[in-house]
């Protein structure tokens, strides 16, 4: 939605004409020949973060190896570094040149709890990009250990699971009837309530 949002901006009018746009949706043929366009000379390709991770960029484009090669423009903070390891790969494959740039608007930063003044005292001292690292940092910190808490309660939810299945196969009533009532237990109320 942002991709297409920008390609019908007026900030992007003027290159519209020498832009082509890959998405998911693309057919693998589509895909194909989008990728062999993308890398040609004077040519502007805006593509989705999926294929920032094994998508070859190869081009065979004299004037563009002359001109140092592709360049990617990434527009989003990646959560992960190896993420934006990847694509800054995209730029010299197979031993080509190419450069890399990290284009980032505030707004989507503040996924990160980065905040405007946090911004400017780093551009004012030059360390804007350790800034983001060590936010992207503890922002996949955080969302490893919720993953992690995550993960704990599946495989416990599967054990009593098993445990309930282990009881039906041996017929276990007594067990089963403890499991379920156990498992859909209301909120422990003084009062008693009848609905009617």
């Amino acid at each position: 939605k942002q991709l297409m949002e920008f390609y019908e901006s007026s900030d992007f009018l003027a290159m519209k004409e020498n832009a082509i746009i890959m998405t998911e949706e693309n057919t693998h043929a589509e895909k194909e020949s989008l990728i062999k366009r993308a890398t040609g000379s004077g040519q502007v390709g805006l593509f989705t973060r999926s294929f920032g991770r094994g998508t070859d960029f190869v081009s065979r484009d004299e004037t563009v190896a002359a001109n140092g090669g592709i360049h990617v423009i990434q527009t989003f903070l990646s959560e992960e570094l190896s993420e934006e390891v990847q694509i800054k790969g995209r730029t010299g494959r197979q031993g080509s040149s190419g450069s890399y740039s990290l284009v980032l608007c505030e707004k989507s930063l503040e996924k990160f709890l980065i905040i405007k003044t946090e911004i400017d005292n780093a551009r004012s001292v030059g360390n804007f990009y350790p800034l983001l690292h060590a936010k992207r940092t503890e922002f996949f910190k955080s969302q490893y250990a919720e993953s992690k808490k995550y993960v704990e309660y599946a495989a416990n939810e599967h054990k009593l699971g098993e445990e309930l299945i282990a009881a039906l196969k041996k017929n276990n009533v007594n067990a089963v009837k403890k499991m379920l009532c156990d498992r859909n237990k209301g909120t422990e109320l003084e009062d008693l309530s009848r609905t009617i």
